[in-house]
């Protein structure tokens, strides 16, 4: 019944676009173990983010602009790297999500 709704309406979001050498390349041979690292509360931090590029009414890349906006404002040092499979205006991207 949910496979048949969500086949009348359509789809509602884009696929995802990879280059199929950066799945080939992933290792999938075992579970990820992500270990905490210590972190002193005063020291700041320095975070990485990838994302692809943002689009009209991104709402998931706007939460995370924000959550960026309340690490900068904390005092830590953020990273936005982009994704992109299509080759697009670094500087044009740049400019939307200083914005």
């Amino acid at each position: 019944m949910k496979r048949a709704v969500a086949l009348r309406l359509g789809q509602t979001t884009e696929p995802l676009h990879v280059r199929l050498a950066d799945v080939l390349a992933a290792d999938l041979a075992g579970p990820r173990l992500w270990l905490c690292l210590p972190v002193e509360s005063d020291r700041r931090l320095i975070v990485n983010w990838v994302t692809t590029p943002p689009a009209e009414r991104s709402g998931g890349h706007m939460t995370m602009l924000r959550l960026i906006g309340h690490l900068e404002q904390s005092g830590h040092r953020c990273h936005v790297y982009l994704y992109d499979v299509y080759g697009g205006d670094a500087v044009y991207y740049g400019s939307r999500i200083r914005e």
